[in-house]
């Protein structure tokens, strides 16, 4: 298993919604996997103590969070990469918006120059300024994000950057926000490539669903159904459906979600061991979840070798067993993972479930719980 490569899938998935080539930021994994760990280290502190400190004022400790934010910032300040530094500002833009410094989210968003990373934390910021009640913040911020977007000339990333541009208007001025989700659709028609035709459409129907188109939504989602299997290489096709039934079961289309999970689990059960592998069926597992196909789901994380997949998916249905009502499953769910999370050998990522687990306990109003799963989580990276 190659560490960095995990590093830079979850990096991504932080930042920003699914993006095509596997869903990774190729950029980013270049540097990961060109670096000496003593070099890595640096971002993984920089992006787990951010998480860290929102999840610290959460449970009411300011002086720890505050702690934590200059610590996350230290460590982003011995990276020297231009792009990682974006990445980082980002991901620490988006940590500041959670714990409600809008004004500090705004001032790290700032100091990102890369369009495509830039244009990602911004939708974020502009879902957290709405339900701030700052409507005008939001209008100004998605103003200059539309701007941006154009300066894009890449059609898959043009098209990725505006489709979720519109749908991010619907929170200010929804009618602007259809002509671009449209646009976007209509270019995503048009990408020769069948992956990442696959991987836009699925972005497309779920940014209808975010501006009231419904049923379009759902032709598109069927027109993703019927291109899957004209999608030559397994390890694609089963990426294309396990996002596919993850789209819509986000969407409250479970049980479309359902047989599209059912699809993508067939093709992934018959890849050779490999991490891509463990990371496809990690999403069908936790997409089987948000389908509130629980008994699928675990059965699918069961088949997981590698304990950071495996409990990826556990703690995502076990969100979702809480949220109906089986807390009970729920809980059992959480202490299995939370046995497991030990054997993790990576720092990083045992601290990253870790601090997921953490959240899940918030949720569940186990403060003592959570704050013992944040100590582990920071005990991570000390020496051993």
């Amino acid at each position: 298993m190659k560490i960095h490569k995990l590093v830079a899938s979850l990096a991504i998935a932080v930042l920003a919604p699914l993006s095509a080539h596997a869903h990774e930021d190729v950029r980013l994994k270049a540097w990961l996997e060109s670096q000496p760990a003593t070099a890595t280290q640096h971002f993984e502190q920089a992006q787990v103590y951010a998480q860290l400190a929102n999840l610290w004022k959460e449970l009411g400790d300011a002086g720890r969070a505050s702690d934590f934010f200059a610590r996350s910032t230290a460590a982003a300040g011995r990276v020297k990469d231009a792009y990682v530094q974006d990445t980082l500002a980002a991901h620490l833009s988006n940590e500041l918006a959670s714990s409600g410094d809008h004004d500090g989210a705004l001032k790290s968003l700032d100091k990102v120059q890369d369009t495509d990373v830039w244009v990602k934390a911004a939708w974020k910021l502009i879902g957290k300024l709405a339900k701030a009640n700052q409507p005008q913040r939001a209008a100004e911020l998605l103003k200059r994000t539309e701007a941006r977007t154009r300066t894009v000339e890449e059609p898959l990333l043009r098209a990725e950057l505006l489709s979720g541009t519109g749908a991010a208007y619907r929170y200010v001025e929804k009618a602007r926000g259809e002509n671009l989700v449209y646009e976007s659709y209509g270019m995503a028609q048009m990408l020769p490539d069948l992956y990442e035709r696959g991987i836009m459409l699925n972005e497309a129907g779920a940014h209808l669903v975010d501006i009231g188109h419904r049923d379009q939504a759902i032709a598109v989602f069927e027109a993703v159904d019927r291109l899957a299997p004209q999608v030559k290489d397994p390890l694609q096709r089963a990426q294309v459906l396990a996002m596919l039934g993850g789209e819509m079961a986000e969407k409250n289309l479970r049980d479309r979600a359902a047989l599209a999970l059912d699809k993508g689990r067939a093709v992934a059960m018959a890849l050779p061991a490999s991490e891509d592998r463990s990371a496809v069926l990690s999403e069908i597992a936790r997409n089987y979840g948000q389908s509130h196909r629980f008994d699928a789901g675990v059965a699918v994380a069961e088949t997981i070798a590698d304990p950071y997949h495996r409990i990826e998916g556990f703690i995502r249905i076990a969100k979702n067993m809480a949220r109906t009502g089986h807390k009970e499953a729920a809980f059992k769910l959480l202490e299995r993972s939370e046995r497991e999370a030990d054997s993790v050998k990576s720092p990083y990522l045992r601290a990253t479930v870790l601090r997921k687990l953490a959240s899940e306990r918030i949720d569940a109003k186990q403060p003592e719980q959570a704050k013992a799963l944040l100590i582990r989580a920071e005990r991570a990276f000390a020496p051993a």
